[in-house]
């Protein structure tokens, strides 16, 4: 797995726009593999509604390109990472498993007791199969 430079930022307002075309680009061709399309309008309204309170995003730079957009939140001692998308361009380096590393000491140095994350899995061939959940 080669090792890139990841850095956590803080979202804030003004970063619903770029993150909007970084949930386009990342998440396009698995929204028209689970939906049968993009839809422009929908998309743009779920974005809205999980961006408006940009505490619980962080922007994740990657070798210093913003790439990576890193969704969370905390609850009962748990950290829940409900949205990470990558975009095409470090998709498949192991960018996923170093930011998941990162997320996963960063819960331990503020003790909390596991770390939860939603997958949507979806193949090219077969369309999407399930949602898993995974926690440790």
């Amino acid at each position: 797995m080669l090792q890139v430079d990841i850095t956590l930022r803080p979202a804030v307002q003004g970063h619903s726009d770029f993150l909007f075309a970084r949930h386009r680009a990342g998440l396009g061709p698995v929204v028209a593999a689970t939906c049968g399309s993009w839809d422009d309008a929908a998309q743009r309204a779920f974005h809205d509604a999980w961006f408006a309170d940009p505490s619980r995003v962080a922007i994740v730079l990657v070798d210093g390109e913003a790439g990576v957009i890193d969704a969370q939140g905390q609850l009962d001692g748990v950290l829940y990472l409900a949205r990470i998308e990558l975009l095409p361009s470090v998709q498949g380096g192991g960018v996923g498993t170093q930011l998941l590393r990162l997320r996963i000491e960063h819960a331990r140095r503020a003790g909390l007791r596991a770390v939860e994350l939603e997958v949507l899995i979806v193949s090219a061939r077969l369309g999407p199969r399930h949602r898993a959940r995974r926690s440790g």
